[in-house]
């Protein structure tokens, strides 16, 4: 699954002083995998308890102009991203890079067929979004930003023991009004994070020895 970032040079919601702060970071571009690394199956582990990730702290701006004084706070439904989407993107992604990853596994599940399993923690979640047309009943065009910070723990699949660790600042950010904007948006910076991780050359290496397996 791919995702087009357009990176601003200036905000893209107006009265960025008065909206939560979500630091930039530009695109990590996609890491292929090194040959060693594809014997391994990979599995992404869904949490026990819904994330961090699904209730992100959501800024609107409403109005042709987002204008500031028309923000307000929302935790509407329109922008939550279940933890099997983010899986599904994570699959897709991995694949995109050839690996060999396998469906997600349910919260507690062995890895029964799997090298390592993936567990993401996500802390930090934030969306500003502009909704031009909210007015008119429309919450889901728009543009905007969002960010997140993911802590990746590489277990190994026969116990669960945690063989690496990494942790990687993402972000996405549109001035282009595209349809349903936050949840893109939310996507998008995940995959940041996902392409962090396969550009990290720790895990690089962990994949590449087998380690732990």
């Amino acid at each position: 699954m791919r995702f087009l970032l357009v990176l601003l040079a200036a905000c893209a919601v107006g009265g960025c002083a008065r909206v939560q702060e979500i630091g930039s970071l530009q695109p990590v571009p996609l890491v292929a995998a090194d040959g060693p690394a594809q014997r391994h199956a990979i599995a992404y582990q869904l949490p026990a308890e819904p994330s961090a990730g699904t209730r992100p702290a959501i800024t609107v701006l409403r109005g042709a102009a987002c204008e500031p004084g028309s923000q307000r706070a929302s935790r509407a439904s329109t922008f939550v991203i279940m933890d099997a989407e983010y899986a599904n993107v994570f699959q897709d992604e991995l694949r995109r890079a050839g690996y060999r990853a396998t469906d997600a596994l349910p919260a507690g599940a062995g890895g029964a067929g799997t090298g390592y399993r993936l567990t993401a923690t996500m802390s930090g979640v934030g969306l500003n979004v502009c909704l031009p047309e909210i007015d008119q009943n429309n919450p889901y065009d728009g543009k905007g930003e969002a960010g997140m910070t993911v802590q990746w723990q590489v277990r190994r699949a026969s116990d669960g023991r945690v063989v690496y660790t990494s942790t990687q600042r993402c972000y996405a950010r549109t001035d282009t009004v595209i349809a349903a904007a936050g949840r893109v948006l939310l996507k998008a910076a995940f995959v940041r994070a996902i392409h962090g991780l396969l550009a990290d050359e720790g895990f690089r290496a962990v994949l590449r020895q087998g380690q732990g397996l």
